[in-house]
């Protein structure tokens, strides 16, 4: 059994799969772990299947974007070329952007074992190893937070007259 050790998440190797345990306390030495499932590690924002780019980052709202069902669950896109592409190897797709988080803060999209994690609230949120990022969280992080969720409005890194996908 190799084991694996990034912030406050062990990862442990059992044959060809890995398991996965968040640290929630440290006393004598002891650690004690909640495993965690693939629903746990999973973002809480909208995150393109095909180009893996955050719809929240792009401006893109829950309304405005590209929707396509596949095996009976809903995936938002960002544009239609994504949505065709999505078509062609969703199952390829869906496996590569299943381990993206997306930063709060500046939005960037990470795979989770280059993130740095910190507990918020009893929520585990990922962050972009940028030390600016964890600071400005904290300075308003319900702000961030809702952001993130889409709850409110941004216009996008690609507001104003550069428009992305078009």
């Amino acid at each position: 059994m190799d084991e694996i050790e990034s912030d406050a998440i062990l990862f442990y190797k059992f044959a060809d799969s890995f398991s996965v345990f968040e640290v929630y306390e440290q006393r004598n030495n002891i650690l004690y772990i909640n495993k965690l499932n693939r629903e746990t590690l999973k973002m809480k924002t909208p995150v393109c299947p095909t180009c893996g780019c955050s719809l929240v980052r792009l401006g893109i709202t829950k309304e405005n974007a590209v929707i396509r069902k596949y095996q009976e669950k809903k995936y938002s896109f960002c544009c239609d070329g994504c949505a065709v592409l999505f078509e062609e190897n969703p199952d390829a797709l869906l496996k590569e952007a299943n381990s993206l988080v997306v930063c709060p803060s500046c939005l960037a999209e990470k795979p989770i074992n280059q993130t740095v994690a910190i507990n918020y609230q009893g929520e585990k949120l990922h962050f972009c190893k940028c030390p600016h990022c964890l600071t400005v969280f904290q300075e308003d992080p319900e702000y961030y937070i809702k952001r993130l969720s889409g709850e409110i409005e941004f216009a996008g890194v690609f507001s104003g007259e550069r428009k992305c996908c078009t």
